[in-house]
Parts: structure tokens; sequence; C-alpha cells
């Protein structure tokens, strides 16, 4: 994905079996994250990433809790920057 390979980190991602719940589920939920935001879609980036920091609380992994919200707040502002006064993008690739 750090590559810009990202139509095979997308594929890579959706052909993971990765039990539920799982720390592994918190890294698959962060690289998705991560994707959609390449991608463009914003809202489902930080979707993802919300839900990730939220079962890395619960599982005690503060390391990552402590990444995933650095993640978020630098997602987040970036996004509120980028959005204000402009529309949606029609030409942003489809994020899961």
């Amino acid at each position: 994905m750090e590559l810009g390979r990202l139509n095979e980190a997308k594929g890579f991602a959706q052909n993971l079996q990765v039990e539920e719940n799982s720390k592994t589920f918190v890294h698959l939920l962060q690289l998705k994250g991560k994707i959609c935001l390449k991608l463009g879609d914003n809202e489902k980036g930080i979707l993802y990433l919300n839900q990730a920091l939220s079962l890395a609380r619960i599982k005690g992994m503060s390391k990552d809790a402590e990444r995933l919200n650095e993640l978020l707040i630098n997602s987040t502002t970036k996004w509120s920057d980028k959005v204000k006064g402009q529309s949606t993008d029609p030409m942003q690739k489809e994020c899961y």
C-alpha cells in the first residue's frame, strides 16, 4: 500500500480471513481505513479507523490505540480542511 499499489493492497485485505474482534482484525481495519483514505473515501476510511480504535482500546492494545488516534486526528483534520465549501469528488474510487 505504501508503494502506491492500492489495488493489490485492497485485494489482499479483502481476501484475508481474520477472526473478527481479534488483534489481527484491528490491523485489518486499520489497513482498510488507510486504503480508503488513499482512494479518497475519507468518510469510510475514518469509519474503519474508528472501529479499529475502539477494538484496540477494548483489547488493551495501547500502542496501537495511540497510533490510530493520531492517524484519526490527522485524517479528520485534513478531510475537514479539504471539504470546506467543496462537493464530493465524483472521480473518487470506490472503497470496500
